[in-house]
């Protein structure tokens, strides 16, 4: 989903939040990679590096949810600036090489 973020720890932008919701009773770990373009340039060429690789835990019939309070973190994308304008602009993103296991 995308929302605009005002919060006090980052200048205003719009953002791409990811919600992951677990359905069942057991607790998971998800892990994948975050392949990301800028002006339709693929600007994480590596996506299996440490920083592109993400790992969140749900707990069962629960869901994780990104917020602007932790940006940058598994569950954000940067998209765009707010306040004053630049040329970047997130074009598209994928979530690669997804493993979903059981804890």
């Amino acid at each position: 989903m995308e929302i605009d973020c005002y919060a006090s720890n980052i200048p205003d932008q719009k953002a791409i939040i990811i919600k992951i919701e677990n359905t069942t009773d057991e607790s998971l770990q998800l892990e994948w990679d975050r392949a990301i373009w800028y002006n339709d340039k693929l600007v994480t060429d590596n996506v299996k590096d440490g920083e592109n690789h993400m790992i969140v835990r749900v707990n069962g019939n629960s869901s994780v949810e990104g917020s602007c309070d932790t940006p940058r973190g598994p569950l954000y994308l940067y998209k765009d600036f707010i306040t004053y304008q630049t040329d970047t602009k997130l074009t598209k993103f994928e979530l690669q090489n997804i493993q979903v296991v059981r804890l």
